[in-house]
């Protein structure tokens, strides 16, 4: 996607995280959203869900692990950014992240892990949106005839765990993205850590 917005815009190179910074300052949200329109396309395409937490606090992780070494102990908050300010449930955005998703591409299949499980989350995907929604049950112990909800069956009944199993690729992604850019959010003003 950033390869494909580099090439349109005829830039040598990506530019410094610190320009995109002061660019999502200064735009429109929906100037942002216009842009990956742009390179959307109405194929039918699998989308999987995994939500992850940024940090808001700016001290690098080796800087508090030294600090813990010369035994001075940072507050830890438990503040951290996903969509929302959290902790919080991940369920709650699943109607939001599916209505953008779908404006991009037509939605085949939906991915999510068990925070997303619910007949609401399986009723949205299934029947606003004609995509099939894999989400595994929560309690797999139980037997399906005393399972709440008649989507929640039927996904005990037809789990599918090979194209389950590519939600790993999501997870892989975000773990990159920490990995190379840190998992906390560096803008002080909570206008451009919410975008």
């Amino acid at each position: 996607m950033i390869k494909k917005i580099v090439d349109l815009l005829d830039l040598p190179e990506i530019p410094h995280f610190t320009t995109l910074n002061k660019f999502m300052n200064r735009v429109n949200t929906d100037v942002v959203q216009t842009i990956i329109g742009l390179f959307s396309n109405n194929e039918m395409v699998d989308l999987a869900i995994d939500s992850t937490g940024m940090r808001l606090n700016h001290g690098s992780y080796y800087y508090s692990k030294r600090l813990k070494q010369l035994g001075i102990e940072r507050t830890q908050t438990s503040k951290h950014l996903k969509l929302r300010r959290g902790p919080a449930s991940n369920h709650i955005d699943f109607d939001l992240l599916l209505k953008k998703a779908s404006s991009w591409s037509n939605l085949q299949t939906v991915i999510a892990d068990k925070g997303y499980d619910s007949e609401s989350n399986h009723k949205i995907a299934r029947e606003m949106f004609n995509s099939k929604s894999i989400i595994p049950p929560r309690n797999q112990d139980i037997p399906v005839h005393r399972t709440n909800g008649w989507y929640r069956k039927k996904m005990k009944r037809d789990f599918d765990k090979e194209k389950y199993n590519q939600k790993n690729k999501v997870e892989t992604v975000n773990s990159v993205i920490k990995r190379l850019m840190s998992d906390s959010i560096k803008s002080r003003k909570v206008r451009t850590q919410n975008r």
